[in-house]
């Protein structure tokens, strides 16, 4: 009903799942369904369909599959079954269909850049990367022109002062303070990154830049424990991933 990276076409597809669950009741339990559909968020051209419109085409197909399910294996059918659909661009269109009794979410709740879409308008970002500035030079010298780097301050005031902050070559934009930009001509670097700005940013060594990521479940993974401040106020630490046994 979805993305098609899993699950069935089919009824007939599914009558075999349905099959082998039914003939082997001591290793297999049926426990529902999961839809996702995040396509009715974004990801399908606009001239295919409205988001209200492509989740009415989703939930038609899981419709089927329910009925199908139903009626066909009673005997695996019960109240407590678990139907499950959603996605973080899609969440918020659920309101309006009573097929599903779990919508999940999970991306939409830090809002990466990647997630600026219009089912999640209301939604704010709230995951940044926060790196020190560990070098302020002045204006922008590229290697190899030395003074003739000024002319890049000239036409252009943001870059008027270059940083290099601890760390880099994430998939984060710049947010914070406004106007800095990252230097394309001297490239990433993941120890030192260089950034440039007007002189308006007003940093100096040991204060923090700030970035959001494009996405999360990657950029994450590179860090150590979230920060979560309530108020400007540090709360809690939390961990990102956790290997157990």
């Amino acid at each position: 009903m979805g993305l098609h990276r899993g699950g069935v076409a089919d009824n007939a597809t599914l009558g075999r799942m349905l099959d082998l669950i039914a003939a082997n009741p001591q290793q297999l339990e049926f426990a529902g369904f999961m839809g996702y559909d995040a396509h009715v968020g974004f990801g399908v051209p606009k001239v295919l369909g409205s988001p209200q419109e492509l989740l009415a085409k989703a939930m038609a197909i899981y419709q089927g599959f329910v009925d199908h399910a139903r009626g066909q294996y009673p005997a695996l059918w019960n109240d407590s079954l678990t139907l499950n659909t959603g996605g973080s661009p899609s969440y918020k269109l659920h309101e309006a269909e009573k097929i599903s009794t779990e919508v999940s979410t999970g991306t939409a709740l830090l809002k990466p850049t990647h997630y600026d879409i219009d089912t999640l308008a209301a939604h704010e970002p709230a995951a940044f990367i926060a790196t020190p500035v560990i070098k302020a030079t002045g204006p922008v010298t590229i290697p190899a022109l030395d003074g003739k780097s000024k002319i890049f301050s000239w036409w252009d005031v943001n870059q008027r002062e270059t940083y290099y902050v601890y760390g880099g070559y994430w998939l984060a934009d710049y947010v914070s303070p406004k106007g800095l930009q990252f230097n394309g001509i001297l490239g990433h670097s993941a120890n030192q990154e260089n950034v440039t700005g007007s002189a308006a940013t007003g940093l100096k060594v040991d204060d923090q830049v700030f970035l959001r990521p494009a996405i999360v479940e990657g950029v994450l993974l590179q860090f150590g424990d979230l920060v979560t401040l309530r108020d400007g106020k540090i709360q809690d630490h939390w961990p990102v991933y956790q290997q157990t046994g």
